[in-house]
């Protein structure tokens, strides 16, 4: 027993941890792979835009002159001066570019010409370097320049590491005056500056990061919280399943009680009679009655409710054939439309109250013949209800007498054993929801019921 409370216990507490612990692995991992793809959209985004200004800024390069720079050009020269400028002024117009340069290939070696970049102080010397141009030769280029620079192709490379740093750079070619190739010019974007663009999407990934952990423990304490509320919910509904079970228990061992009582009384009114002590009789008879009764409705309440298909029309033949035993003439007239097999409760159980409510009739309006009248009174998908009709001679009095031994008292003494039987059926015709009634007309009357059921199944 106490395993079990410590069972029950440690179990929300699980459940919680575990429900927290599915959504926040759940929406991690959906933010996660939305970062990735954004990380992949903005760099192909930051790829676009350099291979767009690599190729714009190759078209302002003029492949004739830019012929005539050989080795022996002086780095004062007025027109590799005049040519170096506007790339310069292409550079700091483009955003995060490092390194703007137009580079050749000879006898499959890469070598720089133009280069107007400002040179970074790699040898320490407190001075900038000198930019490598005029034919120095590139020692050691991306797979991407040498591609562009052997197809003639406008490319982007991967981050790559060289002598002067690590980049993302773009190329494109140029061309002379009739069309012919030129070289390639090449733009360096540092890959620090890529990251640093790409560093607000990291930091709402990480403050995301945050809220879905914060999610995750607030939905795990509201799972607790359902759990252990609805625990308590479950341990007062048993409680109060136990209390009605036990109240039940009681209520029928004081029933049995009193009826052991009565049959204790019965047995010493009995021997009086036995001994010709007739002014006990009707008391007798009465005490039976009630016995009788007590034990028809502990019965009903015990018998199991089994539903299945059945024929209406062997319904109606056996109230015939009852009706024949009880010397009374039955005349049924049935709508066409209504369904000939139905499924609801054994057919013996309406057999039995019906005919109660048939023999009734004839005695109470003293006929020998009674008509039933069968006819839908409402028709939906699965169910239908039926309305019964069983009408015998006129009696004014009938609706007051059908009341009356429909809902006996106590203090009435002329009740005998047919009317406790009678009670008992309208009893058991109520329990399943069968309205029932009386009615009277200018001619005839009699009792009306409305049984619901259900339409035949496969």
């Amino acid at each position: 027993m106490g395993t079990h409370k410590t069972i029950t216990k440690i179990r929300p507490k699980i459940e919680a941890i575990t429900t927290a612990f599915i959504v926040i692995v759940l929406i991690f991992f959906s933010t996660y792979l939305l970062y990735l793809k954004s990380i992949e959209a903005l760099k192909e985004e930051i790829k676009i835009g350099l291979k767009s200004n690599v190729a714009a800024a190759a078209t302002t390069i003029d492949g004739r002159i830019h012929r005539q720079f050989t080795r022996n050009t002086e780095r004062s020269d007025s027109l590799f001066i005049a040519h170096n400028e506007p790339l310069e002024r292409i550079r700091k117009a483009a955003r995060n570019i490092r390194y703007i340069y137009t580079t050749i290939l000879k006898e499959e070696k890469v070598y720089f010409v133009l280069n107007p970049s400002p040179q970074n102080d790699n040898d320490k010397d407190g001075f900038p370097d000198e930019a490598p141009a005029l034919m120095d030769e590139y020692n050691n280029p991306a797979p991407e320049l040498l591609s562009a620079l052997t197809k003639q192709e406008t490319i982007v490379s991967n981050p790559y590491q060289d002598e002067w740093g690590v980049f993302i750079s773009g190329y494109a070619p140029f061309y002379d005056n009739k069309g012919d190739f030129v070289g390639v010019l090449g733009m360096d974007l540092e890959l620090s500056n890529f990251y640093t663009r790409l560093a607000p999407i990291k930091i709402a990934f990480e403050k995301t990061a945050v809220i879905i952990l914060f999610i995750g423990l607030v939905m795990g304490l509201l799972i607790l919280y359902i759990r252990k509320h609805t625990q308590s919910v479950i341990k007062n509904n048993s409680t109060r399943v136990e209390q009605v079970i036990k109240l039940k228990q009681h209520i029928e061992e004081t029933n049995i009680e009193r009826i052991a009582i009565l049959e204790k009384i019965n047995r010493a009114i009995l021997y009086k009679l036995k001994v010709r002590d007739y002014s006990h009789k009707q008391l007798y008879d009465w005490i039976t009655h009630i016995i009788h009764y007590r034990e028809s409705i502990n019965k009903e309440k015990n018998i199991v409710k089994v539903y299945q298909n059945w024929d209406l029309d062997d319904l109606f033949y056996s109230l015939i054939l009852q009706a024949q035993e009880a010397r009374i003439m039955l005349f049924i007239d049935q709508e066409t439309k209504i369904p000939s097999k139905v499924y609801g409760k054994p057919i013996v159980f309406y057999k039995e109250m019906i005919a109660k409510l048939i023999v009734f009739v004839a005695e109470k309006t003293n006929v020998d013949n009674v008509k039933m009248t069968v006819k839908m009174e409402e028709e939906q998908l699965t169910h239908f209800k039926l309305k019964c009709i069983i009408e015998g001679g006129f009696n004014y009095d009938f609706e007051r007498q059908f009341y009356k031994h429909s809902n006996p008292r106590v203090e009435n003494n002329l009740m005998d054993y047919h009317e406790f039987d009678f009670v008992t059926g309208i009893n058991q015709l109520r329990r399943y929801e069968i309205t029932i009634d009386s009615f009277t007309s200018s001619t005839t009357a009699g009792i009306y019921m409305i049984m619901d059921l259900e339409k035949y199944k496969e």
